[in-house]
């Protein structure tokens, strides 16, 4: 990094820890905890992503296994939801599970691997947004 850039953000880093309180250093580690922390609520998220991933496969198994020697009335092998009722819920919960589970899980997998790798990144990231 540049000198004077370097010099500019510790002027500036200090000036908005007085105007906080705090010394500069330790509004730092703040940062970083904070960025630590953001990492951990988008892995939990990405975990719930992978859950619902791995219901949508079970429920998708459950409700499509046929079972032998039942046939449903338009002649077909019946399944194990073998009402109309069922087959319809089970239906509404495949298309949620199945659309918002891969979503979760993509979008907070990558961000957090770049939050738990990199967090100096992520806190001198804010501290020049504030410059902005």
């Amino acid at each position: 990094m540049d000198k004077t850039l370097l010099s500019e953000v510790t002027t500036r880093l200090d000036a908005l820890a007085a105007k906080l309180g705090v010394a500069s250093g330790q509004m730092w580690e703040i940062l970083v905890t904070q960025a630590r922390l953001e990492a951990l609520e988008n892995g939990f998220f990405a975990a719930l992503g992978l859950i619902m991933m791995l219901s949508f496969w079970r429920l998708w198994k459950y409700t499509w296994t046929p079972v032998e020697g039942f046939k449903n009335r338009w002649g077909l092998w019946a399944h194990n939801c073998n009402n109309d009722a069922a087959l319809f819920g089970s239906g509404i919960s495949l298309s949620l599970l199945g659309l918002t589970g891969p979503i979760l899980f993509l979008a907070n997998t990558t961000s957090t691997l770049k939050y738990l790798l990199n967090p100096e990144y992520y806190a001198l990231k804010e501290i020049l947004s504030i410059f902005q």
